[in-house]
């Protein structure tokens, strides 16, 4: 809808004032643009959550068993997040707590059962749930600080990784038939990424034939 308007002013115009008039064109814009078209922001929130939600529980579990991955161990740190933070994080949420493990754990893989969502445990060491998607583990020790609610600490430093520990002793023999093994500890992301590759390169490498013993003389 076009409107025009004729607005009358006075303007001083070299020392003295003059009446002027001004046309206006007013362009309404249509009454649903004018609507949030996406919803407020809580309401993106709970869509983008749903969303998560639904990623965990179809897309991951037949992409982990599609590439022979029964744990997935996501670390990483505050305002140093992994690439994937924000496809696994509830939309609220703005960084890593301090540091992060997430662990993803195929618990039918071993005896062959088809991938669903029952079969990922999903743990957060450190953090929250991220929405209820996750199983956040806390520290053993209550909270320094009296909150009212007898909330247990939160789970970081050494305690974190003995947690991660833990949780990956609990599911041997699985893992203690590992070809590779990379220590993970608080350096530069770059260096253990290096650290893969090369023990991915060794490992791969062609082993050069076992030289045969020739029979001996009789």
């Amino acid at each position: 809808m076009l409107t025009v308007l004729r607005v009358r002013v006075r303007t001083l115009l070299k020392g003295r004032t003059v009446p002027m008039v001004l046309t206006v064109l007013l362009l309404a814009a249509p009454a649903a643009a004018q609507e949030r078209p996406f919803g407020t922001l809580r309401e993106q929130a709970a869509m983008q959550q749903a969303w998560l939600q639904k990623r965990l529980d179809t897309f991951l579990p037949a992409l982990m068993r599609k590439h022979g991955v029964d744990m997935w161990v996501v670390p990483m740190r505050e305002y140093a997040e992994d690439p994937v933070f924000k496809a696994i994080t509830a939309p609220e949420t703005f960084a890593a707590r301090r540091r992060t493990i997430y662990v993803f754990f195929d618990s039918c893989a071993a005896d062959g059962r088809p991938p669903a969502a029952s079969c990922i445990q999903r743990i957060a060491l450190g953090g929250s749930s991220q929405g209820g998607v996750f199983e956040a583990r806390r520290s053993t020790k209550q909270a320094a600080g009296n909150i009212g609610r007898g909330q247990q600490a939160e789970l970081w430093g050494d305690e974190q990784w003995q947690a991660l520990k833990a949780l990956i002793e609990e599911r041997n023999p699985v893992y203690a038939e590992a070809d590779l093994t990379v220590e993970s500890r608080d350096v530069p992301h770059e260096a253990i990424v290096e650290e893969v590759i090369e023990s991915l390169r060794g490992y791969l490498r062609p082993k050069p034939p076992a030289e045969s013993s020739s029979p001996a003389e009789s």
